[in-house]
């Protein structure tokens, strides 16, 4: 899987029953979803340069528990981990 960068969608039922809905859309545009192919450390690199001027980098990843330690590698091979940075695994059912 070569490493892109969709726009987050959320589906307009969660918009309409947000509070807020502007500010919801706010904190929506400020996600982005980016797929990599865990088994390729290289494509980490992606994501050190679409989140290297966030201020706080949260990683979420819905992985099966064999590719916890490779997906961690990979962040730390292409200095993914900085001190602003936070590390979500869910393990999917």
């Amino acid at each position: 899987i070569a490493p892109t960068t969709v726009p987050f969608q959320i589906p307009r039922e969660s918009l309409r029953r947000h509070p807020d809905p502007g500010v919801f859309a706010d904190f929506l545009s400020l996600l982005q979803v980016v797929q990599v192919d865990a088994r390729d450390s290289a494509s980490f690199s992606h994501l050190s340069q679409v989140f290297s001027k966030a201020s706080l980098q949260i990683y979420y990843f819905a992985v099966p528990p064999a590719l916890y330690e490779i997906l961690i590698q990979g962040l730390v091979a292409q200095n993914c981990i900085q001190s602003n940075t936070r590390v979500v695994i869910e393990k999917p059912i």
